[in-house]
C-alpha cells in the first residue's frame, strides 16, 4: 500500500508520526510532504492509496478540496478542536474518517460540529518504550523532572510549581528541573517566564528549581538519568 502523509510546513509538524510511519515503512511505500501546493498535492493524492493528514490546519482544508483521489484520515490532536475559523474551511465531505487523541478533544469538537455526519475514531497517542532506557542507579537524588519544549499555557508550569512547593514543604532535600525555553516572539511565553520566577521568589524555592532549556531528543534519556520522578501537569 502506497501511504502519503501531509503534515504542513511547520517544523515539528511531524514530530507526533516518527515512530508511526516508522512502523508502518516496513510493510508500505510512505511519502512525506510538508509543503503544500495544489498541483503537487494533486499529484500526491493520484500516487496514494490512503492520504494521511497531521493535524486539522490549512494544509487539511487544502487536501479536502482537491478531487477525490483516495480515501483521506485526518488526525486532529488537541488545539485545532478550538480554531473554528480553520475548521469551518475544511470540506468534511473529503475526509473519510477522523482521527481523535481523546474523547475529551473528541467531545470539544462535536460541541461546535455537532451536525457534522463523518466516520470517527479514538486513537490515544502512544508511547514508544524502547526509545528510554532504565536508570543505571537507582540511588535517591531528590531530583524531580517537568519535561516540556515550550512554555504554553496547555502545558501548565504553574500548575508543576505549586505542586513541587507542596511537596517540597515535606522533603527539604527535593529540587525541580525543568526543560524548555519560551519563544521569543510569544507574549504568553515570556509572561508564563516572569511568572514562573517571580512566583519562586514568593514561594522563597531559590536554589531548589533549575531551567535546563531545550533538551534535544537524543540526549532525554542522559538529561533524566539522575532524576527520581517526572512531573508533568499537562492538561492537553
Amino acid at each position: 500500500m502506497k501511504i502519503a502523509f501531509f503534515t504542513g510546513p511547520a517544523e515539528t509538524a511531524g514530530y507526533f508520526l516518527r515512530d508511526i510511519m516508522a512502523h508502518l515503512a516496513l510493510r508500505h511505500e510512505i511519502k512525506v510532504y510538508p509543503v503544500i501546493d495544489k498541483e503537487a498535492v494533486c499529484a500526491q493524492l493520484e500516487w496514494a492509496d490512503i492520504a494521511w493528514v497531521e493535524w486539522a490546519d490549512m494544509h487539511a482544508a487544502l487536501v479536502s478540496r482537491m478531487p477525490k483521489r483516495c480515501p483521506v484520515v485526518l488526525r486532529l490532536h488537541s488545539y485545532e478542536a478550538f480554531a473554528t475559523k480553520v475548521l469551518t474551511r475544511i470540506k468534511w465531505s473529503g475526509i473519510d474518517k477522523i482521527i481523535f487523541v481523546s474523547p475529551a478533544i473528541k467531545n470539544i469538537f462535536f460541541s461546535n460540529f455537532h451536525a457534522l455526519d463523518v466516520k470517527n475514531e479514538v486513537v490515544f497517542n502512544a508511547i514508544n518504550i524502547d526509545t528510554f532506557t532504565l536508570k543505571k542507579s537507582f540511588e535517591r537524588t531528590y531530583k524531580i523532572a517537568n519535561v516540556t519544549i515550550s512554555m504554553n499555557p496547555e502545558k501548565n508550569i504553574p500548575f508543576v510549581l505549586q505542586c513541587f512547593h507542596a511537596m517540597a514543604q515535606k522533603e527539604k532535600r527535593l529540587s525541580l528541573h525543568m526543560t524548555g525555553t519560551p519563544y521569543p516572539d510569544s507574549v504568553v511565553h515570556q509572561r508564563t517566564q516572569v511568572y514562573l520566577h517571580h512566583m519562586i521568589k514568593e514561594l522563597k524555592l531559590e536554589g531548589r528549581v533549575f531551567f535546563a532549556g531545550r533538551i534535544p531528543p537524543e540526549r532525554m534519556n542522559d538529561w533524566l538519568e539522575d532524576k527520581d520522578m517526572l512531573l508533568s501537569g499537562s492538561f492537553f
